[in-house]
């Protein structure tokens, strides 16, 4: 979980592992990427500027996706499992407790391993940041859009 200690706005950010070849082909990738023109220098340098390792790059989706895990997996129970009745009351009985977390568990296995398949021939990850107040159009139009994105974290 992110924790703000400066000034909070209205504004969102977005994450992105991206990835590469090696480092080498970053340059002519962005280049060919037909979204990234309009920013190519931007992004250029926030990829080499942000490079993670392998380790890293697992440890931030399953912490970020650990949380998506949940949201996806409550509405799934609030719509099919208990109905009209309130999440909260059903989860405070222990038994749906930990019913509800080993699916939690068991659905961020599923997308951890997908992930772990998409950087695998991958030598050269990066994790961007960019939000609304300043880089609106890298964070909703251009990054969600390149080929070399793998994963989008949504903090709003």
């Amino acid at each position: 979980m992110k924790i703000r200690t400066d000034y909070v706005t209205n504004s969102s950010s977005s994450s992105f592992i991206v990835g590469f070849k090696n480092e080498e082909s970053i340059e002519e990738q962005l280049r060919n990427e037909a979204y990234a023109s309009e920013r190519f220098d931007t992004i250029l340098r926030d990829v080499k500027k942000n490079r993670i390792s392998k380790a890293e790059a697992l440890h931030e989706f399953r912490d970020e996706m650990y949380w998506d895990a949940q949201y996806v997996l409550q509405d799934e129970y609030e719509r099919k499992v208990i109905g009209d009745q309130i999440f909260y009351d059903w989860i405070k009985d222990h038994k749906n407790r930990e019913e509800f977390y080993q699916k939690v568990n068991e659905r961020l296995d599923v997308w951890f391993d997908e992930f772990k398949k998409k950087i695998e021939g991958l030598d050269y990850l990066a994790l961007v940041e960019y939000d609304d107040h300043c880089n609106g159009d890298l964070e909703h139009g251009i990054m969600p859009k390149l080929n070399c994105t793998i994963q989008r974290f949504s903090h709003h």
